[in-house]
C-alpha cells in the first residue's frame, strides 16, 4: 500500500520527484537553485562593475586588516579580472596567454613592499621614495593603464614583469604570473620622483 501512495504521488507531483544523491534520497528544489544561482550571478555582475573609489576603499580595507591582523597564513585580495588588451601586452612580452587570469594581492606582498620599500633613509640611498600604505590605491591604476610593462628577474621559475605608472610619483609595480592557478600577483612595488 505504501509503494502504491508513493508512486501515485510521484506521477500527480511530478515536482516531488525524488532524486539520489550520495547514498540518501533528497528533494529537489528548483525554485531555491533558480534563486542562488540569481544571486551568485548578480552579485558577480556587481563586483565586476564596481566603481573605481569602492575598489580603492576596498584595498585600504584589506591592506589595514592584513597589517593589523599580521601573521604567516596567506590572505589574498582579488582586483579584477585581466583585460583583452592586457592578455595580449602580456602575451607579446612573454608568450604566455594570460585570458581568464586575475589581478590578486596577498598580504606577503604588503609585508614585503613595507618592510622593504617603506624606510625613507634606505631608499633615499637607492634613490627611491618609501612606500606608505596609501600607495597601495593606486595598484587598480597602474594595472589598468600602464605606462610600460617590461620582464623582470624573479627569484622562482614563475614570469616576472615590472609594470611603470607616472602618478604623482613613477611607481614600479613588480608582478608575478603563476600559471597553475591562473593569477597575476603583486610580488613588490616602490617609487621614484
Amino acid at each position: 500500500m505504501g509503494a502504491a501512495r508513493k508512486l501515485r504521488t510521484i506521477k500527480t507531483y511530478p515536482e516531488l520527484r525524488k532524486i539520489r544523491g550520495y547514498g540518501h534520497k533528497t528533494k529537489f528544489n528548483y525554485p531555491i537553485l533558480i534563486f542562488a544561482t540569481l544571486l551568485i550571478f548578480s552579485l558577480a555582475i556587481t563586483f565586476k562593475n564596481e566603481p573605481e573609489q569602492d575598489k580603492k576603499e576596498k584595498i585600504k580595507e584589506f591592506v589595514e586588516k592584513s597589517l593589523k591582523e599580521k601573521n604567516n597564513k596567506q590572505k589574498k585580495y582579488y582586483l579584477c579580472d585581466v583585460s583583452d588588451k592586457q592578455a595580449k601586452e602580456i602575451f607579446e612580452l612573454t608568450g604566455i596567454d594570460v585570458k581568464g587570469y586575475t589581478w590578486t594581492i596577498e598580504n606577503f606582498f604588503l609585508y614585503h613592499t613595507l618592510k622593504e620599500h617603506g624606510n625613507n633613509t634606505k631608499e633615499q640611498k637607492r634613490g627611491q621614495i618609501a612606500i606608505n600604505i596609501s600607495d597601495f590605491e593606486n595598484i587598480q591604476d597602474i594595472i589598468n593603464n600602464p605606462d610600460k610593462i617590461t620582464l623582470s628577474e624573479g627569484k622562482n621559475s614563475n614570469i616576472h614583469l615590472k609594470i611603470e605608472k607616472q602618478l604623482n610619483e613613477l611607481y614600479f609595480y613588480i608582478i608575478e604570473i603563476r600559471k597553475g592557478k591562473k593569477e597575476i600577483v603583486g610580488k613588490t612595488m616602490y617609487k621614484r620622483y
